[in-house]
Parts: C-alpha cells; sequence; structure tokens
C-alpha cells in the first residue's frame, strides 16, 4: 500500500508545469504571463530595439488594436463592410431591383457617390423641363 501511495505522488509530482527550454522562473516568475517587469519579448542588440519592443508589448498587454491610430481606418473598415454586405448571395440582384423601382419612382436610389447624384438631378431636371415643354408647348 505505501509503495502505492509513493507512485501516486511520484506521478503528481512528475506532472506539475514544466518551463520551456531556455526559461528560467526566475526570468519568468509567473509563467506563462511573463509580466512588464522583465517584459516577454527578447530584445535583439539593435539601437532603438528596445523602445519598439517595450511599445510592442504594452500594445500587446493593452489588447490594443493596432490599426486604432492610423488615419483613414474607419473609411477603409466602413469600404470593407460594404464590400462584404455586396458579396451577400443575392444581394446584388436585390440592389439593382431596389435602384430601378427607385428610378421608375425618379427617386434617387440609395447609396449614390456625389458624382452619380449630380448626374441623377441633372438628368430629372432635363426630364422636367421636358414634361413642361409637352405640357405648356412652346407658348412663349
Amino acid at each position: 500500500m505505501l509503495s502505492l501511495i509513493t507512485l501516486a505522488l511520484a506521478s503528481t509530482a512528475l506532472a506539475a508545469p514544466q518551463l520551456p527550454a531556455g526559461l528560467s522562473a526566475a526570468a519568468c516568475p509567473n509563467y506563462p504571463y511573463c509580466d512588464a517587469t522583465t517584459g516577454f519579448l527578447s530584445v535583439p542588440d539593435v539601437p532603438g530595439a528596445a523602445d519598439v519592443i517595450r511599445a510592442q508589448e504594452a500594445i500587446i498587454r493593452g489588447n490594443i488594436a493596432p490599426t486604432a491610430g492610423l488615419p483613414g481606418i474607419q473609411a477603409h473598415a466602413a469600404a470593407e463592410a460594404a464590400v462584404q454586405q455586396q458579396s451577400r448571395g443575392g444581394f446584388p440582384a436585390h440592389a439593382a431591383a431596389e435602384a430601378a423601382v427607385l428610378l421608375q419612382q425618379g427617386r434617387a436610389p440609395a447609396n449614390l457617390n456625389a458624382g452619380e447624384l449630380a448626374h441623377f438631378q441633372a438628368e430629372q431636371a432635363v426630364r422636367a423641363a421636358e414634361q413642361n415643354l409637352i405640357v405648356n408647348g412652346l407658348q412663349g
């Protein structure tokens, strides 16, 4: 019975978490997290590398999106979402049918850019002038 207990204790001791090769408990006391006191990315012997590595560690620790400060990222995300929306099954056909109905009703379809909207408005002005000529004739 004593040998069974000894064997159970030995297997429990061997099942304790093992550190990866080359990592000591002193270098990373709270493995696998390796906190900010010691850092967790290796720093190459290059001028300025320590600052870059510390900034990268701060981003990783803070769970900050690396694109958060990029100029134009919101416009890019909106364009990407529009592409994903357009690629849904059946959506392009539905959008085309909706635009055709709105055009027949003389209303501007959704999602026109500035140039297309200006063209649509000019086209509507020409049609209105055409209708005015038909109704009133050339009286004047």
